[in-house]
């Protein structure tokens, strides 16, 4: 009787044993046949007209913002903005390459262009594959907008000039499912909802100069160093990893869509600041994020969009803060060619 229960103990292992063993070779062998065939299914596709050109019109807001501790009495935060608000633009595709020229829309200046010499340029150029891709920029403002905490809301500042030259590096991680540029520009159809990890990039080189002193009088002891220098001159050399992620949401196989994105991440400055008799230079750490949603129609023949950009950086730098931030929203309109 004993060694019957045994046998029957062994047979009960011996079954175990097989289900495992079933089990590791479904497990093993079965998902990789699931797998082949999910990869046969067409996620995104091309149009046969490769070309677009594409008008926008939309408004944007940027404020340079020079801040104090929040725990000082004294605080006097100074911002700079142009002062152009409402633009409009056109993109140009060839391939899978895009330049975009865009200008101020006449009597939608904040201050009256009759009354300032202030202007501000800006020039875009884009290029990306299936799991890379950048956007370089170039702005130069001849002039801003200033403004100062409990003083006019906006003071004409001709002296100032403000040149920026960077690029956004983007890695795509999931690109055998999720098309960027169909998210992002349209330039080909995400036919079945995907999403993927970004890593984004932001090389970048900001100057703010002035042959007077970019502080109005007065602030100089309530900012960076606190010396109340005529500062003349403040530069930055930056670069600035920011994690993300994006997805594209598709419906009626890729005619509609909805693209949220969010990135957010830390980096580092090498600044030099120029005053009146000192140069002072060194490291600082910087902080920003970038939230982006496009939503609209997108076939073979036209790309109608809606547009939201919410980008913003901070750079810590003494006893002051240097923040940067962005806003714009727009319609697009593309035609394939």
């Amino acid at each position: 009787m004993h060694d019957v229960m045994i046998k029957k103990r062994r047979g009960g292992f011996l079954l175990i044993e097989v289900s495992v063993a079933t089990i590791i070779t479904v497990w093993l062998f079965l998902p990789i046949d699931v797998l082949a065939q999910n990869d046969t299914i067409q996620w995104v596709r091309d149009f046969e007209k490769e070309n677009r050109v594409m008008f926008y019109v939309g408004s944007f807001s940027r404020d340079i913002q020079i801040e104090t501790p929040k725990n000082q009495e004294n605080e006097k935060s100074v911002r700079f903005s142009p002062n152009s608000f409402v633009f409009v633009g056109a993109n140009l595709q060839f391939k899978k390459l895009f330049l975009y020229l865009e200008a101020a829309v006449p009597n939608t200046h904040k201050v009256n262009a009759d009354e300032t010499d202030v202007k501000g340029y800006a020039i875009f150029l884009s290029h990306f594959k299936e799991n890379w891709g950048f956007t370089a920029f170039a702005g130069y403002n001849r002039g801003l907008l200033m403004g100062i905490s409990n003083g006019p809301l906006y003071v004409d500042r001709n002296d100032i000039r403000r040149f920026t030259l960077g690029f956004h590096h983007y890695k795509i991680f999931n690109s055998k499912r999720f098309s960027y540029i169909s998210a992002n520009s349209g330039a080909n159809q995400q036919i079945r909802s995907a999403g993927s990890a970004m890593l984004l990039t932001t090389p970048s080189f900001h100057r703010l100069q002035s042959n007077n002193s970019l502080l109005p009088e007065g602030s100089g002891n309530f900012h960076f160093t606190g010396s109340g220098e005529p500062l003349r001159s403040l530069q930055l050399i930056s670069i600035q990893i920011k994690p993300g992620y994006i997805y594209n949401f598709v419906w009626g196989k890729g005619r509609y869509f909805f693209s949220p994105s969010v990135y957010a991440g830390i980096g580092g400055d090498y600044h030099r600041l120029q005053q009146k008799e000192n140069q002072i230079q060194g490291f600082n750490l910087n902080a920003g994020y970038r939230i982006k949603s496009i939503a609209g129609i997108n076939n073979n023949r036209y790309y109608i969009t809606a547009e939201w950009l919410m980008e913003s950086s901070r750079s810590f730098l003494y006893g002051s803060q240097l923040k940067n931030t962005y806003q714009e929203i727009s319609m697009n309109f593309g035609v394939r060619f």
